[in-house]
């Protein structure tokens, strides 16, 4: 039952970055292959996407990279998994990789303690949480637009990006 054993290694990784997502040392340990994947297409970036090039070639070049990165993680999959599927535990290897790539437990710990100072009035503190996870200046934000950072923090880690019906953890006003 291979539908059976794809949905229990996504359960077990999900429940596995719902507990250990906090641990600083197995963060440190793991790294994040997405940083990885940010890595190699910032350098892909600065090879293939120069402006002298005209615009229609810049675009195949990104064609290609993007072909590239898929193909390069579609191959590091293949190859992991058919090493664990070799082995009667190779199971535990595939939770522990699924719950390495995983990063919504950080996100949603981020969201908490700015919705924390927010809530308790510390809108510095806030800025200081919210400044390095998103891509703009915080640093005068209000509260309100603190909330909303927060809630993007959580939007772009999280699979689901509507609102799912239960109260808002920031701003609690939904």
């Amino acid at each position: 039952m291979p539908e059976f054993h794809a949905f229990t290694i996504n359960l077990l990784a999900l429940l596995a970055d719902a507990l250990f997502a906090g641990i600083p040392m197995l963060r440190h340990f793991l790294g994040a292959p997405g940083a990885g994947m940010a890595a190699l297409s910032g350098w892909l970036d600065a090879r293939l996407n120069r402006p002298q090039r005209s615009e229609s070639n810049r675009k195949f070049r990104g064609a290609i990279a993007v072909v590239f990165m898929i193909g390069l993680a579609f191959g590091i999959g293949a190859a992991l998994e058919g090493r664990a599927s070799q082995s009667a535990r190779g199971w535990m290897l595939e939770v522990f990789l699924a719950g390495a790539m995983l990063t919504q437990r950080r996100g949603f710990d981020v969201a908490w303690k700015i919705s924390r100072a927010v809530g308790g009035g510390d809108l510095d503190t806030a800025r200081v949480l919210l400044g390095p996870q998103v891509s703009y200046d915080a640093i005068r934000d209000d509260a309100h637009a603190l909330a909303r950072g927060a809630i993007e923090i959580c939007a772009m880690r999280m699979p689901l990006r509507r609102h799912s019906g239960m109260s808002c953890l920031v701003c609690r006003a939904c």
